[in-house]
């Protein structure tokens, strides 16, 4: 039997450190992977809270139920009833732009953007929310979301 020299054990170190290097970048994978689903879901969560809290304050704030259904009856409405529908709709707007932004990043999955994409379309069918986004004195809203809602949503009408 021969003799293992010197350089033999270092050549057998270097194969383990080289294994040990591998299972180290798998784990560090593994976690990576973990780590972006927990922010997803996280992410999912946050969407889903400020939905909640604008709809909680849809059912809960008596001035604001009443006029989603004046406006569902055509019934015209004061200044200041517009006004409280136009906030609403910044609300949903900042909303779908967050929903949106999430999305570009990776934190949100396709499926729960699509998801929620097609309930801030659906809320685009109100004409005070369309009239809300078109007559926006203030554009606050970033370049890439304002474009994504004027050219993808409707489409250039807002042009």
């Amino acid at each position: 039997m021969k003799k293992i020299s010197l350089a033999d054990w270092g050549h057998i170190a270097e194969i383990f450190g080289a294994i040990a290097v591998v299972l180290s970048l798998v784990y560090v994978g593994a976690q990576l992977k973990q780590n972006t689903a927990a922010i997803q879901a996280q992410t999912a969560q946050q969407v889903m809270s400020t939905y909640a809290e604008t709809n909680f304050a849809i059912i809960g704030e008596e001035a604001l139920a009443p006029l989603f259904i004046k406006v569902q009856n055509g019934e015209e409405l004061t200044a200041v009833e517009n006004e409280k529908l136009g906030v609403w709709a910044h609300i949903v707007f900042s909303n779908w732009e967050q929903a949106y932004r999430s999305h570009q990043n990776g934190l949100l999955e396709e499926e729960v953007w699509a998801a929620w994409d097609i309930y801030f379309r659906w809320n685009m069918e109100y004409p005070f929310v369309l009239d809300a986004w078109v007559n926006n004195p203030i554009e606050g809203y970033t370049k890439s979301f304002t474009r994504y809602v004027n050219e993808e949503v409707l489409g250039g009408e807002t042009e």
